[in-house]
């Protein structure tokens, strides 16, 4: 008859093996010569002889919210990496005690692959709803997702048919009869929008078992894509031409005007929107750069941690600043944070589009801003290497594909003022 002690059994026994074996060493190296104490410990063994012993490193980690912990435990064999689980903290001592417990845990079933049978049955019996809220439940995914679009389609999907599927059944016909129910329902969403669906769906599905040890089937979507696409179930959004007139801008600024001198407001729109299409920033970076950053004299502001295809921090890139822009810069009231608009994103495209929605002009977005930023600065002759510099674009292919919208019109205006 074995005996399988349980994961704190097996915890306690380590624990005491662990602590003889120090307390022995300690001896041998007090009382006996070094090679004898060596050659006694090898012939004792010692706790980490018995199994693979799984590895701690906690990193110190920068991004836009400040100083972060990064816990990562692995097993080695014969430096190859066995198994490597991690996640991220506000302090130390959080991801120091994850950490540990972790690696209690690797060990254990390390010696008991019995039991790691059983936690892979076990798993086993997770629906994608539930994969979907322990996603959303993470600090980490709630800090950055909550109240986004991804955040909404994700809960969206955790309560339709599809949530009701274990995560390792799903397959590629459960994803083609989700995409045929979404875009026959009453809202008649665009096959760009179901798209959404099936690539935040990816994203959690690629995770669940490394994240949430939650038994996945990731092959459905390889499967299922080509099919969707052709069928017309899902389709990549089309690149955007809109482009706000002088008569739209004028009455959007004329209202948010209005609204500046209530007693309740407090974003000033009459100096964000015209630096949004000066700067050409995103609203997002825009309401994070500091004052401390601004050099009056060299006329620039570092941007920091500006969007890169790969790179997601110290992307920090210098923007030209134009006298309007250092005006608007200077004008500004100090703020206790040292940001020079201290605002929310979100609240600062909300606003603008209540205004919107109130003058009755549609498809407008406040990111149209940027790329209306852009097209200025091309329509006035500048190389897309230097209007590149001011948007923070890497590749001038997206610049010159999605930012650049002048229209047939203007181009022939252009040619007559040049001819």
């Amino acid at each position: 008859m074995s005996f399988t002690p349980t994961f704190r059994e097996y915890s306690t026994i380590r624990k005491f093996i662990s602590t003889f074996y120090y307390w022995l060493d300690c001896l041998c190296r007090m009382f006996l010569p070094h090679s004898m104490s060596l050659q006694l410990m090898r012939n004792f063994g010692s706790a980490e002889g018995t199994s693979i012993m799984a590895s701690i490193e906690i990193t110190q980690v920068k991004n836009k919210k400040g100083i972060r912990f990064k816990a990562r435990v692995k097993n080695t064999k014969k430096g190859v990496v066995e198994k490597s689980e991690g996640r991220t903290f506000d302090t130390r001592p959080q991801a120091a005690s994850w950490a540990k417990k972790k690696k209690a845990e690797f060990e254990y079933l390390q010696d008991n692959p019995q039991s790691m049978e059983q936690e892979q049955q076990k798993l086993e019996h997770a629906t994608i709803s539930t994969l979907i809220y322990e996603y959303l439940d993470d600090p980490d995914n709630l800090r950055k997702y909550e109240g986004s679009d991804k955040y909404y389609v994700l809960q969206r999907l955790a309560i339709s048919d599809l949530g009701t599927i274990f995560a390792h059944e799903i397959t590629a016909k459960d994803l083609e009869r989700h995409c045929k129910q979404r875009i026959n329902s009453p809202t008649s969403p665009s096959p760009s929008t179901v798209m959404t669906d099936v690539i935040y769906l990816k994203t959690v599905m690629d995770i669940a078992e490394e994240e949430f040890s939650i038994k996945a089937n990731t092959d459905y979507h390889d499967k299922a894509y080509k099919k969707l696409v052709d069928k017309g179930l899902i389709a990549r959004s089309k690149g955007r031409t809109r482009r706000p007139t002088s008569m739209e801008l004028d009455r959007i600024m004329e209202e948010l005007k209005k609204r500046e001198v209530h007693r309740a407001a407090h974003i000033p729109y009459s100096s964000i929107v015209p630096f949004s299409i000066l700067s050409c920033l995103r609203i997002g970076e825009l309401c994070d750069v500091k004052l401390s950053d601004y050099d009056a004299d060299k006329k620039t502001l570092l941007v920091r941690d500006r969007k890169h295809p790969t790179k997601k921090l110290g992307n920090d890139m210098a923007l030209p600043l134009c006298n309007e822009m250092v005006k608007i810069i200077e004008s500004q009231p100090k703020s206790d944070d040292g940001r020079i608009f201290p605002y929310n994103s979100r609240s600062v495209t909300a606003g603008w589009q209540r205004v919107r929605n109130k003058l009755g002009i549609t498809d407008l977005c406040y990111r149209d801003l940027r790329a209306e930023g852009a097209s200025r600065l091309l329509e006035k002759g500048l190389d897309i290497a230097i209007v590149a510099k001011i948007t923070g674009h890497k590749d001038f292919r997206i610049l010159q594909e999605h930012y650049n919208r002048i229209q047939a019109s203007d181009i022939s205006k252009m040619l007559n003022e040049i001819r």
